[in-house]
């Protein structure tokens, strides 16, 4: 027994070594050369606009106040971070962020996901007594194929899916093996998915995981040793076990869609990145054209819902068919047909009926994520045609010359992989998230509004073919801009955020208020001169709000454009593209982001600005045009121009609280040009005041004349539950390990097939 387990140790050891040296070749400028992998996407990218920022937050307020991160006041005038989940704030992979340096820990985050998705596939296939040699064909179609080089621009979804092949491991193991040691370890496994927060993708993986608990219950007579009902029983305690451990990351999300813009259900006509069946192409032919030239590029078909396996991979799979274990084969073939075709989405495939019949089913945005599970099946067919193939070629030659064969094709495979991950996978210097020089303009912890920023980089790729270097240099100009997901990178405050990017949960009124206001600019930037002449300044008075006190543009600012309202403060080169600039413009008088005024007010103020003033519309002002709910908001009198009566200032801030002190005249209200949440509760010299909705988005709160003390604090009752049902759960996960190693009745592991 020892020996066997010195055995199986020496060949993890090795699988893991050669693991790792793959990794490095395919991502030679990552591991050697200290660049960011970076899959160049349409505006920027989840991983650098919303992933790696967020981390960076989340270890600052660790580090820097030694509390949770609630809340951030950095993205879009403030937004919950925890529960908004793109942060991966209880993911492990979190503890790459606190090595302070952005690069190394966002490749660590994906290197070391690839590995343990190759570890993981090639432990499953162990699992199904396969050879070593087709278990390493498996570990490099799925571990390192175009299913990870796709996603490699968002960190939370390659997390999850890296522990994919690692659950259904443990699945066969559960139902292989008489010990509840293995549905524990899924139930860890679970968690760390969800811990991974990306919720679609989470439920996908399930899906899949739940197909082969079923097919072991009820179908598999090959490895099947524990009766149906206790796999079942023990599956469904994994997954109630998941449940509670991730109750801390779980009921903060729940109760942040509740005031969010994420819908429950989404329309059928609204799916994205629909596959096709031409697609199938793709499994030998990872470039193939499925568009016209003059539509989007071919790339970002490729990383969105592609299906390359490589030839190589594709006759393994087939092979399979003729292997003797047919029932196995047949089962793995009928799930990825399964997979493909809920993935072809609703004008295609069985997406419609699950969508029509199954409620959770109309929240998923990309039917085209069901490639993620039908690849690791298919590098599990790969595999197992593999050994069929190996088994052929034992009846003719020695075993020696099968072996020899088959590390051949593995060699084909590898190299194969690299090629494709050179061919395909984007990198950035490490100096991407350095100051720019735009930021040295704008300094002292300003906010910035980033006029255009995303559409312009998004009309450019959808209308241009462009070279790799002209997609990178997307990225760029979007750095130039101060984009609102990496402007906390700097310091620096840019309401605007990924409102415009789809990702992420975001607070309904904030997300509406940003939203009018880009469109306002769209309006506006198409009216005669005469017209912007009289309306750009009520258009300052809303960015005021937001305590905005500089424009970014691509382009400058039209002539007509009141100089009064917004001065060029500099046009400064970004100096990774030659000859490009950004227009740097500073708002007249920007309003305080704190600051008291003496009344509030039930309706919008009447100078307020009115569309039927121009453009031909007869729908009212900004309210109208949000269709925003007013009756919880109240109103500033005057936006650009509060009456001065008395000092405010901040006495000390982290990121759940915030201690103001006020010296005022006369009673009046405290506005701060921080987003409304309803869980932020406030007190006035140790007396609970009630915080208000104001101006739309924003907060306020009453403020008696005198001297006071006001302490602000963030507290959500879901994190307050979920974290004491979640530590609940992990002592209730740790006795029942204690237990079962305890109890174990664990049969001595089979030798080598």
């Amino acid at each position: 027994m020892r020996q066997l387990m010195f055995s199986k140790l020496y060949e993890l050891l090795i699988v893991s070594a050669l693991s790792i040296i793959i990794l490095a070749i395919a991502f030679y400028p990552a591991v050697f050369q200290g660049q960011i992998i970076y899959l160049e996407d349409p505006p920027g990218s989840d991983s650098l606009d919303l992933n790696i920022p967020r981390r960076y937050l989340a270890v600052q307020s660790l580090l820097k106040y030694g509390e949770f991160p609630l809340w951030e006041p950095r993205i879009g005038c403030g937004a919950p971070l925890l529960a908004e989940s793109e942060a991966g704030v209880l993911h492990p992979a979190l503890l790459f962020f606190f090595l302070n340096n952005l690069t190394l820990a966002s490749n660590l985050t994906v290197l070391s996901a690839m590995l343990i998705a190759m570890l993981g596939s090639y432990a499953w296939c162990r699992c199904l007594r396969l050879e070593p040699f087709p278990s390493g064909i498996a570990a490099l179609v799925y571990g390192l194929g175009v299913t990870f080089l796709g996603q490699t621009q968002a960190l939370n979804i390659i997390q999850l899916i890296a522990l994919l092949p690692v659950s259904l491991a443990l699945i066969h193991l559960g139902s292989a093996k008489s010990s509840a040691l293995f549905w524990l370890g899924l139930a860890a496994v679970w968690a760390m998915q969800l811990f991974a927060s990306h919720f679609e993708t989470f439920a996908i993986c399930q899906i899949c995981c739940w197909l082969f608990i079923i097919w072991y219950a009820f179908f598999d007579k090959e490895f099947r040793s524990v009766p149906r009902y206790r796999i079942i029983l023990f599956a469904s305690a994994a997954l109630l076990l998941t449940v509670f451990l991730g109750a801390i990351q779980l009921l903060p999300t729940y109760e942040l869609t509740q005031q969010s813009t994420r819908e429950t259900e989404i329309p059928l006509e609204w799916f994205k990145h629909t596959s096709t069946p031409a697609e199938l192409i793709r499994f030998i032919e990872p470039f193939y054209p499925l568009d016209e030239p003059d539509q989007e590029p071919v790339l970002e078909k490729f990383y969105l819902n592609n299906l390359y396996l490589g030839i190589l991979a594709v006759l393994l799979c087939l092979l399979a068919l003729a292997s003797k274990r047919r029932k196995l084969a047949v089962s793995l073939w009928v799930m990825a047909i399964l997979f493909y075709l809920i993935a072809l989405g609703p004008d295609y495939g069985l997406y419609y009926l699950l969508w029509r019949y199954v409620p959770f089913m109309g929240s998923f945005r990309f039917p085209n994520r069901y490639v993620i599970p039908m690849v690791c099946i298919l590098a599990v067919l790969a595999a197992l045609g593999a050994q069929s193939l190996s088994e052929c070629l034992t009846k003719r030659f020695s075993k020696r010359a099968v072996n020899a064969v088959l590390a051949a094709v593995i060699l084909c495979v590898c190299f194969e992989r690299i090629q494709i991950s050179w061919q395909v996978q984007g990198y950035l210097p490490s100096t991407w998230h350095s100051l720019p020089s735009t930021a040295k303009v704008i300094a002292d912890h300003q906010r910035i509004f980033s006029l255009y920023s995303y559409r312009t980089n998004l009309i450019a790729i959808h209308t241009n073919r462009l070279t790799k270097q002209q997609r990178q240099n997307i990225i760029w100009r979007h750095r130039g801009l101060l984009s609102p997901g990496m402007a906390p990178l700097w310091d620096i405050e840019a309401p605007d955020d990924y409102v415009f990017y789809g990702g992420g949960i975001v607070l309904a009124s904030s997300a509406d208020f940003q939203t009018a206001i880009h469109n306002l600019a769209n309006v506006i930037l198409q009216l005669e001169p005469s017209q912007i002449n009289s309306i750009a300044p009520k258009y300052d008075e809303w960015l005021k709000l937001f305590g905005v006190t500089h424009l970014i543009s691509p382009m400058p600012l039209p002539d007509s454009w009141p100089k009064s309202e917004f001065s060029c403060v500099s046009s400064v080169p970004i100096d990774e593209i030659p000859g490009e600039k950004v227009f740097v413009y500073e708002l007249a008088n920007p309003v305080k982001k704190i600051r008291l005024v003496p009344v509030l007010q039930e309706n919008p103020p009447a100078n307020a600005l009115n569309l039927e003033e121009f453009a031909g519309k007869n729908d009212g002002d900004l309210v109208s045009l949000l269709g925003a709910n007013t009756s919880a908001s109240l109103y500033e009198s005057n936006f650009s121009h509060p009456a001065d009566i008395g000092q405010v200032a901040i006495d000390s801030e982290t990121n759940n609280t915030l201690v103001i002190k006020t010296s005022c005249t006369q009673d009046a209200h405290l506005i701060l040009s921080m987003t409304y949440d309803k869980n932020w509760q406030a007190t006035v010299d140790g007396q609970p005041v009630k915080v208000q909705m104001t101006n739309l988005a924003l907060q306020s709160l009453p403020v008696p004349a005198g001297s006071h003390r006001i302490e602000l604090r963030y507290i959500s009752p879901a994190f307050e539950m979920g974290w004491k049902i979640s530590l609940a759960a992990l002592i209730v996960f740790l006795i029942a390990v204690v237990c079962a190693i305890k109890y174990s009745n664990i049969p001595p592991a089979e030798g080598k097939s």
